[in-house]
Order: structure tokens, then C-alpha cells, then sequence
């Protein structure tokens, strides 16, 4: 019996990736950043690493978590997104009192 490929998946090169910073109007009563990451690909050896720095990084007794029990931010978290080949997204969104305006 033979197989054909229904698809062909094109070859993937990621480049570099570039600093972006924006910054959108909101009356949110908290100042809410949002940091993303590129993290390697379910091929790479370093996939299974990346799953578990993720789960240490998410977990309350994370330092990140640190944040939040000092007051210094309402919450945090750590999570990752999309998982293919070649790349994986990671985003940390940190939520923290507005600064004030004096």
C-alpha cells in the first residue's frame, strides 16, 4: 500500500526576532504589559526542556508568582501558546496598579 501526501508543508526560516514595544489607550483600572517570547518547536531537543521551564514558571511558587503576594502586581502568568515544528509562542501578561499621574 502507498501513501501519497495530500499536502506539501512548505520549508519554514525564522529570522531573528525584533524588539516591538507599543503602547494602546485604555481605561482599565490597572496597567495590564504583555511580554511573548519564540521558544523552540516540538522538532527541536530542546522541546521538552521548554514545557518544563513553563510549568515552573507558571506555577505559584514561582518567583514571578512573587510579584503578586508582595502587591507589587494583581497577577501574573506564564503560558505556551502555539506549539508547532518549528517555533512555539510563550506570552506572560502582568497586570499592576496604574502609575500615578502627578
Amino acid at each position: 500500500m502507498t501513501f501519497n501526501r495530500v499536502w506539501s508543508v512548505p520549508l519554514l526560516r525564522l529570522h531573528p526576532v525584533k524588539s516591538e514595544t507599543f503602547t494602546l489607550s485604555s481605561n482599565l483600572p490597572y496597567t495590564l504589559a504583555f511580554i511573548a517570547y519564540r521558544k523552540p518547536g516540538t522538532d527541536s531537543p530542546d522541546f521538552a526542556a521548554v514545557n518544563v521551564l513553563s510549568d515552573v514558571l507558571a506555577s505559584q511558587r514561582a518567583k514571578l508568582y512573587e510579584l503578586v503576594v508582595g502587591g507589587t502586581a494583581l497577577g501574573t502568568e506564564f503560558a505556551l501558546a502555539e506549539a508547532y515544528s518549528t517555533a512555539r509562542a510563550a506570552t506572560s501578561p502582568l497586570a499592576g496598579p496604574r502609575p500615578s499621574s502627578r
